[in-house]
């Protein structure tokens, strides 16, 4: 095999046992914490009684000292048990410590091999590293086609919560404008422009250029995702400016109840976290994809040694 590849491989292996040995510890670490936890009020429970014994033992057991004395060295015996359990557990972390340090040399172990698999001349290697390279070569590509899908879900996701915001946004005004109590008579009186229904729902409207920009460009996002399962239909086409204007505008009339902000409610953020769940669904997909490419990785590298 390729020597430095070989080197980098059982540089991968030792540490990889090392990461076993860690996880081990780590499970010792919280079963001896668990002892520390369950032993300690035990403890400061005979102290307590031992601290008040003058009174609290000729209350409870007269003067038996010879019960006193049983309890003094229980707590001594288990005061000896927690101080081992505490140094214990501080080895132990001790220990952790010192081998959290080596693991952090991994990445730059796979860093080093991902450069001898991207740059190595095949037809002057021995067969194992042919197919070794060759396999990883092949896992690279898919790791790197999955990156990028999770990077184009992940941006519509993002798009799609600013759409929602903005959309309840919109909602909170347009319920603002329906509430007789949104301000004090004599403000509305002084200042009708501004704390009028009307004005209310004008506010509303200001915000829905933007939105509409934004549901355009989640449709764009969703349309370069390659691959992967994505959500169906264009909301633009459905949610646009006149959409969302002429829902908006409907029921101008101060006394009139307002159907469009219902409609924006029940239908408009309906379909718009249904989309946002597809999209969850499809960034989890791709995460667990990504663990197997990771664990498939290893285990290709395990098997070459």
């Amino acid at each position: 095999m390729h020597p430095d590849l070989r080197a980098l491989i059982d540089q991968y292996k030792s540490l990889q046992e090392v990461k076993k040995h860690l996880e081990e510890l780590v499970s010792q670490q919280q079963e001896q914490q668990q002892l520390l936890d369950a032993l300690l009020p035990w403890v400061r429970e005979k102290e307590l009684i031992l601290e008040n014994s003058a009174t609290l033992f000729k209350k409870i057991f007269g003067k038996k000292e010879a019960e006193l004395n049983r309890i003094r060295d229980e707590h001594h015996r288990m005061s000896l048990r927690a101080k081992a359990l505490e140094e214990k557990i501080a080895l132990l972390e001790y220990e952790k410590n010192v081998l959290k340090e080596k693991l952090v040399q991994v990445p730059s172990v796979k860093y080093k091999i991902a450069k001898i698999v991207d740059y190595a001349e095949l037809g002057v290697l021995d067969e194992e590293s042919q197919l070794l390279i060759q396999g990883i070569r092949q896992l690279n590509e898919f790791s790197h086609q999955n990156q990028e899908v999770r990077k184009q879900v992940t941006e519509a996701l993002n798009t799609g919560r600013e759409a929602i915001q903005t959309l309840a946004r919109i909602i909170q005004i347009l319920k603002s404008s329906n509430d007789p109590n949104r301000v004090d008579p004599f403000l509305l009186m002084m200042n009708y422009d501004l704390y009028s229904a009307s004005a209310f729902r004008r506010k509303a409207l200001e915000l829905v250029p933007g939105l509409s920009k934004t549901v355009q460009l989640w449709d764009d996002q969703i349309d370069v995702i390659a691959y992967h399962p994505k959500p169906d239909g264009a909301l633009s086409e459905i949610y646009n400016e006149s959409f969302f204007k002429s829902v908006i505008g409907r029921n101008f009339s101060e006394n009139m109840p307002f159907d469009g902000m219902k409609r924006l409610e029940n239908n408009v953020i309906y379909d718009f976290q249904k989309r946002m769940k597809a999209l969850n669904k499809s960034l989890k997909s791709l995460q667990d994809e990504k663990l197997t490419f990771d664990q498939r990785l290893h285990e290709l590298l395990l098997g070459h040694l």
